[in-house]
């Protein structure tokens, strides 16, 4: 290979903007920032980029080199890594010469591809760590490049015609929640244009929901006129510059312009910034656009693979009947005003993260009363949460819309606290008047950690373990973790931040032991805890150290090349052949080392199934259909406590 001109890019600036283009942290010429800069090496890397479905090279891709700081006791708690970048000629091909021995991650991107790392056999898949020692020269590297793919489609009403300049939204399947039910991430938008068309583009290889997301807003008639005359200068003072300024940054202000006014409510549908007409009623029933998927009769996933372009995933909107939902916000059996009334789908789809996919919002008026109008038949959970709010001057704590959409300062020496509302509602064909949301605390959630299996670990490592309560319900905006520490006698308290359900997890686990089962008063925990009404007492978490392992290598069906495959271990129970957070036996999968030799560790006793795939052919969420594919050429294994199951496997395809 001819010597290639290596381009070190030390500019500040540059150096920059490319590890911004990586998805890199931007550095300081090719060092981390506060450190001197290290020798050079006498290592060599050396290779090639190709397109992952056609092995075509890729030209002019940009190279990342990721020298990663290895981790352990005497490792430094600085986590950051150094970035070498360097461009390869028109075939694709690069050099790094002069790299110190370490541990390194490759990156590679082009225009037109999605970024991917050396090691990945698909899309969404794991990298390889290159391992140098000085002097070694790795001159065969692969890295495989995927294309974006693009999903197109129209947006047509219950007339056919085209819809335009609605918000279309891509879903990404992520993970599985509670139960294994499918999880999504929202992702790439686009607005239709004047043939009510849409393009979403630049989305990573995968399995998409496509939705026109809307969420029927009603706005108490006084809260626009409130904002109108803060707008005009009316209000006491402030000036309309005054108050954009101060809600610049806000979403809980109401949109205002469009929709359509019900007695003394306006009513608008939008998604994502988008308004929607609302469709003209018939014989006097309120009629609204819902939210909408790909899909005729229920929404229908698409997969999609490098350089797809799929062009006919249209959606239609059909207007459906809608009622009216009302009530009341309290807190301590006072009216509570100006709190953001949500209300979101109970049977739709899982989504992490719910914000701008509620089916209903509004915002409680001075009496602590509120009325959602536009809602369809179906399963909701009604959410309201209020934050502590901060200090407003006299002639903004007296506008509704300024103080719905900020905080308020609680009096010197009282303790904010966050306090909301969730209950579930079942809406049909009528209206629903007269709900009571109380607003309150989230429930405390207590218990004990016990350790089985032997003596327990030694007291400085218990005193690190956490437990992590995560929320279920789509995310608290702006709450981080809660983490429950554990105390001396191995108990431990925690207060839910709101009410909602949460998911519990260990952190910090103690050298050779695991999670192996949460019971509350004596009974597994078989869904995310209720913490919205009485505290929840009575936690087991039970760990143990009387764990297993499967070991052994796999081998190429032909016997000869370096390993791309994953292990697979999975219960032979087929009940448990779904990764969800509740199931300790969730199967596990890891990727081989090129070498082949594998050690999967920390199993729970039982019976198991155990392959070696192909990692073309892992998908980026198993399911059942999958283990049941891998289960007929698995081997099954009986793993007993403290065993190590040697294995020798060959690499099976599913496809």
């Amino acid at each position: 290979m001819p010597r290639l001109s290596t381009l070190l890019l030390r500019l500040p600036v540059a150096a920059s903007l490319l590890a911004w283009a990586l998805g890199m942290p931007p550095v300081a010429g090719a060092q981390t920032p506060g450190r001197p800069a290290e020798a050079a090496g006498t290592a060599v890397l050396a290779g090639r980029a190709v397109d992952a479905t056609t092995g075509a090279p890729v030209a002019n891709t940009l190279f990342g080199l990721s020298r990663r700081r290895t981790s352990g006791a005497n490792a430094p708690s600085d986590t950051s890594v150094s970035l070498l970048l360097v461009m390869a000629d028109g075939q694709g091909r690069f050099v790094i010469r002069d790299v110190p021995a370490g541990h390194y991650l490759i990156l590679a991107t082009a225009p037109g591809y999605i970024v991917s790392n050396y090691g990945q056999a698909r899309a969404a898949g794991p990298s390889r760590t290159i391992d140098l020692e000085d002097g070694d020269r790795r001159v065969d590297l692969v890295v495989p490049l995927w294309r974006h793919a693009i999903i197109s489609g129209t947006v047509r009403d219950e007339a056919g015609e085209p819809v335009v300049g609605v918000t279309v939204r891509v879903l990404r399947r992520v993970n599985n929640g509670a139960g294994g039910e499918a999880r999504y991430m929202p992702g790439t938008l686009a607005t239709t244009d004047d043939r009510g068309r849409y393009r979403l583009t630049q989305l990573t290889p995968g399995e998409f929901l496509v939705t026109v997301p809307q969420t029927q807003v009603t706005v108490p008639a006084a809260v626009v006129d409130s904002f109108v005359q803060s707008l005009a200068g009316r209000s006491g003072g402030v000036t309309g510059g005054d108050v954009l300024d101060q809600i610049s940054s806000s979403s809980a202000v109401p949109l205002v312009g469009g929709g359509v006014r019900v007695d003394d409510l306006l009513l608008q549908s939008t998604g994502d910034g988008s308004p929607l007409a609302i469709p003209p009623p018939v014989d006097g029933a309120l009629l609204v656009y819902p939210t909408a998927y790909s899909g005729s009769d229920r929404p229908a996933s698409i997969t999609v693979e490098s350089g797809d372009e799929r062009t006919d995933v249209d959606i239609q909107l059909l207007p459906a009947p809608a009622v009216r939902v009302s009530g009341t916000v309290t807190a301590d059996g006072v009216p509570a005003p100006n709190v953001v009334v949500r209300l979101v789908r109970a049977d739709g789809q899982s989504l992490q993260g719910e914000n701008g996919f509620e089916a209903a919002a509004t915002v409680a008026g001075p009496d602590g009363s509120f009325t959602l109008l536009g809602v369809t038949p179906g399963r909701y959970l009604l959410k309201a949460l209020r934050p502590p709010r901060p200090r407003l001057p006299p002639a903004m704590a007296a506008n509704p819309a300024i103080v719905a959409a900020y905080d308020v300062e609680l009096p010197a020496g009282e303790r904010p606290a966050l306090t909301g509302a969730q209950v579930p509602l079942v809406i049909g064909e009528t209206d629903v008047r007269d709900v009571d949301v109380p607003l309150r605390q989230g429930a405390t959630v207590s218990g004990r950690v016990v350790f089985a299996g032997g003596s327990p670990p030694p007291a400085e490592q218990r005193r690190k373990i956490g437990v992590l309560l995560a929320s279920e319900d789509g995310g608290l905006p702006g709450i981080g973790f809660q983490i429950a520490a554990l105390q001396e006698d191995d108990t431990f308290s925690r207060a839910a931040p709101a009410p909602g359900r949460y998911m519990l997890a260990g952190l910090a686990v103690p050298p050779g032991w695991r999670l192996s089962g949460i019971a509350v008063d004596g009974s597994p925990l078989a869904a995310p805890l209720d913490l919205t009404g009485d505290d929840v007492t009575g936690v087991v978490m039970t760990y143990t150290n009387q764990l297993a392992a499967v070991a052994g290598s796999a081998r190429n069906p032909g016997g000869m090349g370096e390993i791309s495959a994953e292990i697979v271990v999975f219960p032979a129970d087929r009940r448990l052949w779904v990764s969800e957070p509740l199931n300790m036996r969730s199967p596990q999968i890891q990727q081989v080392p090129t070498d082949g030799r594998f050690v999967v560790p920390r199993l729970l006793p039982g019976e198991y199934f155990v392959a070696v795939v192909d990692a073309r052919d892992v998908p980026d969420v198993a399911g059942p259909e999958f283990f049941a594919t891998v289960a007929t050429f698995a081997t099954r294994v009986t793993l007993m406590a403290g065993q190590q199951a040697p294995l020798q496997l060959t690499v099976g395809r599913t496809r």
